[in-house]
Order: structure tokens, then sequence, then C-alpha cells
């Protein structure tokens, strides 16, 4: 191999197809980028067995070939080079030694065989969806801290996405939480249900960050792909039944409020600063007289918070996890919000003042008296 590339694209593609790379496994190839030359193209593949990206940039090839350089060093080395200009040269014998120059520097590192690196198989089918990057991504941002990180339930630790018409649905939950995305798609398939890994939506998440225009997303019975232009990722699905969510959603309430959005996240946030951790990190909320006030206390001290708000239905005095109720209210853009109470056991349900773009789902802490 011997090819010719500048180093800013080198360094992108490096920084995404890591994304997918093993910090720790039985294989030591998976620890390690595959490099291969297609045409006038460099490929560079992470593979981890759950989560694959196939990144791709123009180079000048001189010489063909394919290798795995380890992940950690190349990217650190690529990153540090001094030069905009990088020429990278592999021996076709058994040392597998790679050279990587830019400038005045030379760096000699030892490669892997590219013949032991899982390939990706990616999907071939007539059906897909084709939806906005940024759409798309600020669904998944806005719904990815209800994933369960408790592995005894493996189905919670990915998010529900389906699609029902023009319609998508991102849905998270994690037993104390339930997160609720919708929007709408260009061109898709009239039905589709996938539960896909939220550690593997969180990376490509940060991908999508960076990409302008549509991507298209196929699916099959066990794997989730999404190309644009020079990336293609491919994730393994969740197996297992995802809860019916949506019956577990009060349609009745006996008090709603119209809250401001920002006003109530920040007294939240100020009334957990006399918290320290998680375990005490409880706010007491009493809403009556078109009034929303907020008290807690710690070992630390006291506070006392209050916003006005349209209040319709009963009085009501409820308990929340401060993280939880700040990571739904961060999430939410409206100036304004509903929030739908049934009772003070019962779970809050914030929803926009108009349109169905999200519901959020939270259940309150039980009170001390």
């Amino acid at each position: 191999m011997h090819i010719v590339c500048e180093r800013n694209k080198l360094s992108t593609a490096v920084n995404n197809a890591q994304r997918a790379v093993s910090d720790r496994s039985t294989l030591p190839v998976l620890e390690g980028i595959l490099l291969k030359t297609e045409g006038s193209t460099l490929t560079l593949t992470g593979n981890n067995t759950e989560l694959a990206i196939k990144c791709s940039l123009e180079a000048e090839i001189k010489e063909e070939g394919c290798i795995v350089v380890p992940s950690k060093i190349f990217g650190d080395i690529v990153r540090k080079l001094p030069d905009n200009r990088v020429t990278i040269r592999c021996s076709n014998g058994e040392s597998n030694i790679v050279t990587l120059e830019s400038g005045y520097s030379k760096f000699e590192i030892m490669g892997l065989d590219p013949s032991e690196f899982p390939e990706i198989q990616k999907i071939t089918s007539d059906e897909f969806l084709l939806v906005e990057a940024k759409k798309f991504n600020n669904m998944i941002k806005k719904t990815i801290f209800a994933v369960t990180q408790d592995e005894t339930k493996p189905v919670f630790t990915g998010e529900l996405l389906s699609v029902n018409g023009n319609q998508i649905r991102l849905v998270a939950l994690d037993g104390f939480r339930l997160a609720i995305r919708n929007d709408e798609i260009k061109t898709g398939p009239s039905d589709i249900s996938a539960i896909i890994p939220g550690r593997n939506l969180s990376e490509i998440s940060k991908i999508l960050s960076d990409i302008d225009g549509d991507i298209t997303v196929f699916f099959d019975d066990k794997s989730v792909q999404i190309e644009a232009e020079r990336i293609t990722i491919v994730s393994r699905l969740l197996n297992g039944n995802f809860i019916n969510y949506e019956k577990i959603i009060p349609i009745e309430y006996k008090t709603r409020v119209i809250a401001d959005t920002k006003e109530l996240q920040d007294c939240i946030e100020r009334a957990s600063v006399i918290h320290r951790d998680d375990k005490s990190n409880t706010v007491r909320v009493y809403i009556n007289d078109n009034r929303i006030k907020i008290t807690s206390n710690s070992e630390f001290g006291k506070v006392y918070e209050e916003i006005p708000a349209n209040v319709e239905g009963s009085d009501i005095e409820i308990g929340f996890n401060t993280r939880y109720m700040l990571d739904i209210l961060r999430a939410i853009d409206d100036d304004s919000i509903y929030m739908e109470f049934t009772n003070s056991v019962g779970p809050c349900i914030i929803k926009p003042i108009s349109g169905n773009s999200y519901i959020y789902f939270i259940l309150p802490v039980k009170l001390a008296r």
C-alpha cells in the first residue's frame, strides 16, 4: 500500500471510525482500524461487532492494499502530524510495518493482518427511510437521556424507532422516565419497528451532528444501516419486545399547568444547588393559586422558589428527582409547556402547548411527611 491524502480529511475519518472501535477486546484486530484502498478512495473502518462505521476520503493511490492499524496510536499520530499532506506506506510482506510521513516527520508502527478483520454486513433492501440528518440527530439528543443503564433489562438499554406513514418516532424509558419524540420523514415504508442500542445511538448522534442534508436508513431483522455521503454506519438491533408504553400514559388529568419552560428549569436548577448526591436530590412542588412553589431541604440548607403559572383543576403537592426533571426540561425548546397530573403519586406528563412533537413522562418521588 502506498497512498497520499490530506491530514484534515484523514483525521475526520479516523475520529468517526474510532467511535466503533473496541477499547478492550479478546481479538486485538477489533482494537484497530482497517485501512483499505478502493479505486481512488481510501476507506477507514471501525467494527466492534455491535457497531461498524466505514468512512471514505479521496486519496492519491500509488499502490493498492489494506492493513489494520492500532486505533489509538494511529489517531494520535494523525492528529499531531505537522503538515496537511500525509503519505502512508505498508510493505506487502509479512512484517505489516506501516509508515506515516508528513513534512519532516516519519513514524513506523506495527499493523495487523487485515484478513482477520470482520466484514461489514451491508443491508440490501428496496425499503428505506429518507430523513434529514439534523432532524434525526435532534430526536436522539432529546430522548437518549431516558435510556436505562441497567443491563438486566437489555431491551430498555435501547430506543424504539417506529415509522407509521410519514411519521417517525423515537421512544426511550428507564423505569423513572419516558421520552417520546415525533417528526416527519421524507419517504419510507409504511410500518417499521426496531430497537437500536442506546450506546450506538450516542455515537451515531456525534457523527450526524456534522452531516448536512439527508440520510438514508435501511433495516433488516438484525441491523440498521445509515448511509450518508462518504460514511456508512451499521448497528445491530436489540431482540425482544418493547413495553406497550402508550398504555401507561394517562389519558385524563385532574390538574393541568401551563408553565414557562425556562423559568421552571431555572428554579429547579437553583433548588438543586444545596444537594450533593442523587439519593437526596428531591424537590417538593406545590401547585395552587396559579403558582408553582418549589422547596427543597438538605443537610446544607433550604431553598424556596416560586413562579406564576396557569393552573386548571385541583391543587397538588408532589415530589421529583431534580436531575430527572432537568433532563426533560433541557430537552424542550418551547417557551411554554403543559404539565398534567392525576394525583400526588401518579406520573407527571409534559406535552407541547400545540402539536404532538414530544411527550415526556416522569414518576414522582415519595415525599417524607
